[in-house]
């Protein structure tokens, strides 16, 4: 009996081992970059401590409060460094615990095991363990509500735990920071990993029959609608590689997307009470629990064509949720627009010539209130939770150039002159000269150009300090019009011949004289740029200060200029 040997060929085991050790190098790579660490450097540290302080839910701070804050990391994070700012070492958890505009709420961490080396739950087990934590610490009966904050694939395992666990809490509200709803490129080659549970559930969506499932049952539920669901996503890269795109981490919410200006480890390290993330869900956590006081009972409304019209034919809009996704639409004059939130998609415009825009939070595109050939700019005023990513405009129009001096026209020739005449004895005539050219006519004057409009003035007011900077610039000066070309002298006629015959030889006539050229026009003077104009800006503690000032929905009309008014005040006197 012949004994076959499995052992490959030395050559051949040669050729693998480099293939392995690339597949590994790029799998680790990938897990770097899909992990939530604190420390980008120290991203595959192997987690095995089973104690509290990693694992289960602990509690920040448990009072008498009726609603519980959990934050949930995501792949490869923990319940602690996903959290710190690994410079300033502030720990979000620990920051909300210190916020006044939180005091109304209790506040928790939930960690759980994911580890690239070890065998660990798959999300759907993990939304389980979620479960049991969260009953195990009597969340269910001494919460009425439970509003989540998650990174990455934690925002799937809460997605999980609300369809699966719906009468369990009561969930008014979810944040997902760079949650890979439709997967990640990179989920496809860490899910190479042996035991990776986790990291095959963070596929493509086209290769990933988990999401697949996820996204239908979350779009065929109550939750869709009734789960306020707000999005953030990275704006820079991870060594490279932007971890989750904006079309994965954005799908399924309902509410705002909020760029956030850091890669996707560090887009939950605020290093500050003022970072992007930490504004954006606490304009979001007010949006959901104060919303009310801004205004209330209103529907959602879309502005998608550039004929829309407002109610009644007015210059008042009152909304639930504004979006504005035409490329360009302009508003009525002295507008007002009241709404829970405005979202401007990318590549829109609202422009008008004085815009007010009240609202908990206004997100994208560009509010337009510059003027137009040299005409001043109008006025803005937006007053908001936050405004994140629009740009605000008050540019004056830039002046209209001077037009051109028309040329000066050209002389007319002078008349050739009469040929002499040799038919015979006595019958002969001398040659004339040539007719004397015309001159030239002078160029008009240019004229002069358009002084630039005067830049205008932008009122802004927000929760924190804004993270735009309006642009208020004055409009170029116009050009001074060119003077006209001179016109040119016409020539002179040129000389008759003479002849030779009976009558004897003759001299050939002179030619006539050029006309002179004219003069050319002068340059019209360039106008003078228009002057820049002014931005007031007020920081408020939270958005009772803005809601105030507003009265009831049916009276906003009624109050227009009020309210107006007082908010420009408040951008004044801050």
């Amino acid at each position: 009996m012949k004994t076959i040997s499995m052992e490959r060929p030395l050559s051949q085991r040669r050729e693998v081992f480099p293939r392995l050790r690339s597949l590994a190098t790029l799998v680790i790579f990938s897990a770097v970059l899909l992990c939530g660490c604190s420390q980008e450097s120290s991203a595959l540290t192997t987690e095995t401590d089973e104690s509290p302080n990693t694992h289960g839910l602990q509690f920040e701070r448990r009072s008498n409060a009726s609603r519980l804050i959990v934050f949930v990391h995501g792949f490869m994070g923990d319940a602690r460094d996903t959290w710190v700012h690994d410079r300033t070492q502030a720990r979000w958890p620990a920051m909300l615990v210190g916020d006044s505009a939180f005091a109304d709420a209790d506040v928790a961490v939930y960690g759980y095991s994911s580890s690239v080396f070890e065998q660990s739950f798959s999300i759907d087990e993990v939304a389980d363990n979620l479960r049991l934590r969260l009953t195990a610490a009597r969340v269910p009966t001494d919460y009425d509500e439970v509003v989540f904050l998650t990174h990455s694939m934690g925002g799937l395992v809460v997605r999980a735990f609300a369809l699966k666990y719906r009468d369990l809490v009561e969930i008014p509200m979810i944040y997902f920071y760079g949650t890979p709803t439709n997967g990640a490129d990179l989920g496809n080659i860490a899910s190479l990993l042996p035991g990776s549970k986790q990291a095959e559930g963070l596929q493509e969506l086209e290769k990933n029959a988990f999401l697949q499932s996820q996204n239908s049952q979350w779009l065929a539920s109550s939750q869709h609608q009734e789960i306020r669901s707000y999005c953030g996503y990275e704006t820079k890269t991870t060594r490279g590689v932007t971890v989750v795109p904006r079309s994965s981490a954005t799908a399924l919410c309902n509410q705002r997307l909020d760029p956030i200006p850091e890669n996707h480890i560090r887009m939950v390290k605020p290093a500050s009470k003022n970072a992007d993330a930490y504004v954006t869900f606490k304009v979001a956590y007010q949006e959901t629990f104060e919303r009310q006081q801004i205004t209330e009972g209103q529907r959602n409304i879309e502005i998608s064509t550039s004929d829309f019209s407002f109610p009644n034919d007015g210059n008042v809009l009152v909304a639930d949720r504004l979006t504005i996704s035409v490329q360009s639409y302009t508003a009525p004059p002295d507008t007002l627009i009241v709404a829970n939130s405005v979202e401007i998609r990318d590549g829109s415009t609202l422009r008008g010539s004085r815009l007010s825009i009240v609202a908990g939070s206004v997100i994208g595109g560009a509010i337009d209130v510059s003027g137009s050939r040299g005409d001043d700019a109008g006025e803005l005023l937006v007053a908001g939770g936050r405004v994140l990513g629009t740009r605000l405009i008050a540019v004056g129009g830039a002046g209209i150039d001077g037009a051109d001096g028309a040329d000066g026209p050209d002389g007319s020739a002078g008349g050739p002159g009469a040929k002499g005449r040799c038919d015979g004895f006595g019958r002969w005539r001398k040659a004339r000269n040539g007719g004397n050219g015309t001159a030239g006519g002078d160029g008009g004057d240019g004229e002069n150009g358009g002084d630039g409009g005067d830049g205008g003035t932008v009122y802004l007011v927000s929760l924190a300090p804004p993270a735009v900077s309006p642009l208020v610039g004055g409009g170029e000066a116009g050009e001074g019009g060119s003077g006209g070309r001179a016109g040119r002298g016409g020539p002179g006629g040129s000389g008759g011949r003479g002849c030779t015959g009976l009558g004897g030889a003759q001299e050939n006539a002179s030619s006539g004289t050029d006309g002179l050229d004219g003069r050319p026009g002068r340059s019209g003077s360039s106008g003078d740029p228009g002057r820049v104009g002014t931005v007031w800006i007020g920081e408020l503690e939270s958005l009772a200060d803005i809601a105030q000032h507003i009265p009831p929905a049916a009276e906003i009309v009624d109050y227009r200029t009020d309210i107006v008014e007082r908010l420009k005040g408040a951008a004044r006197a801050k």
